[in-house]
């Protein structure tokens, strides 16, 4: 992400915004408001980490999304423990209302893989989209393997 805002609101909204660019039904602003009422029970920033984890399930999303947003800049977010965490990377992951629990369970596993470990972590918060993707991927075939 080029532009960074200290504004959490803006924040979201430019990561939607580009969200959208390769899906033209996302709704940005039904999502925004989704999103910024989950911050009122509960932060973003993955204390201990660079990392700020945005999740909603809704009706306004048709499919599961997981994306990875490196800034080139800092944002202090609303922390899951209550204090504000200074973070580089945010963190999308988003599902319809109506999934299969095999779904849900598939974006759980998604989910722990980010504080999995320390080395973990590291990854996530390096900007290294490629080793990223190849981790995310190698992890999922042994998950989904694992399953049968």
């Amino acid at each position: 992400m080029e532009e960074v805002t200290p504004s959490i609101e803006d924040m979201i909204r430019a990561i939607l915004m580009r969200i959208m660019e390769k899906d033209q039904e996302f709704q940005v602003e039904a999502l925004r408001k989704s999103l910024l009422s989950r911050e009122k029970w509960g932060g973003f920033g993955i204390s201990g980490t660079k990392m700020a984890l945005f999740h909603a399930r809704n009706e306004h999303i048709s499919k599961p999304l997981f994306q990875i947003f490196p800034l080139k800049g800092k944002v202090n977010v609303p922390g899951m423990n209550g204090m504000d965490v200074e973070v580089e990377t945010f963190i999308v992951l988003l599902a319809p209302e109506k999934l299969s629990p095999q779904g849900l369970e598939v974006l759980s596993y998604i989910s722990s893989l980010l504080i999995e470990s320390e080395e973990t972590i590291r990854l996530f918060e390096s900007r290294d989209t490629k080793r990223m993707t190849q981790f995310v991927i190698q992890k999922l075939n042994y998950f989904l393997d694992e399953g049968k």
